[in-house]
């Protein structure tokens, strides 16, 4: 008889056990959506249409403003030279709703060591460093060879126009009386890029012209990217 009682004692012990163990993995491993992955959904045919609007100053010549639609689109898998899986990023473009989406260009992402890195025009950067957090910091730079560019988190896990989860990274905002150079995007959970906005901006910088100090461009751009539709 009291081996049988020591039994289910010990039967009792091991169910108790197993249930601290399951609570406290469940509060060291959360799900990943509190890492940040679903701000940067990987799965094909996953796309994103924007709205694309740049404008262009040149000294002595008329603003040049363009407008445009882009559409991003993830697109099947690949490998790279040093065996790293990749997957293609098709970039389409059009002049206006009415036409057909052109292909432009073909990038790539991957997601590795806790990194999500998208290759532009051969560049790698370092878009989002997981786990994310408010006022998180990362050279997004880390990969390509230009000098170092931290990028922080803000605004993190809020609502922003009809999202309800989104975050902002700021990878520049410098400004002084000869420039200004501000880039910032905007991620929606498991949706993506939402919004972009970049400006890279020369004024005049000459001490006795009369315009020094009141903003008066030189040359530069901005370009400022906005969602559309996904196919989320």
């Amino acid at each position: 008889m009291h081996q049988i009682k020591e039994f289910f004692r010990l039967i009792i012990l091991l169910y108790f056990f197993a249930q601290f163990v399951s609570c406290t993995e469940s509060e060291v491993e959360p799900p990943s959506s509190l890492y940040g992955a679903s701000f940067y959904p990987l799965n094909e045919g996953h796309y994103v249409e924007y709205s694309v609007e740049k404008i262009t100053y040149k000294e002595f010549e008329a603003t040049d403003t363009s407008r445009y639609y882009l559409k991003e689109e993830i697109g099947d898998t690949l490998s790279d030279l040093t065996g790293n899986i990749l997957q293609k990023v098709f970039l389409y473009s059009r002049a206006d709703t009415i036409q057909n989406w052109q292909l432009d260009s073909v990038w790539s992402v991957r997601y590795d060591f806790n990194r999500i890195i998208k290759s532009e025009h051969n560049t790698p950067y370092i878009k989002l460093a997981l786990p994310l957090a408010l006022n998180k910091q990362w050279d997004g730079n880390a990969l390509n060879t230009f000098d170092e560019q931290l990028y922080t988190v803000q605004n993190f896990k809020q609502a922003y126009s009809n999202f309800e989860n989104t975050l902002k990274i700021v990878s520049q905002n410098d400004s002084s009386l000869v420039d200004k150079n501000v880039k910032w995007e905007i991620y929606a959970d498991s949706i993506g890029l939402i919004e972009e906005l970049q400006i890279s901006l020369e004024y005049i910088s000459d001490f006795s012209d009369p315009y020094y100090g009141t903003d008066s461009i030189q040359r530069g751009f901005s370009l400022h990217k906005e969602f559309i539709n996904s196919s989320k």
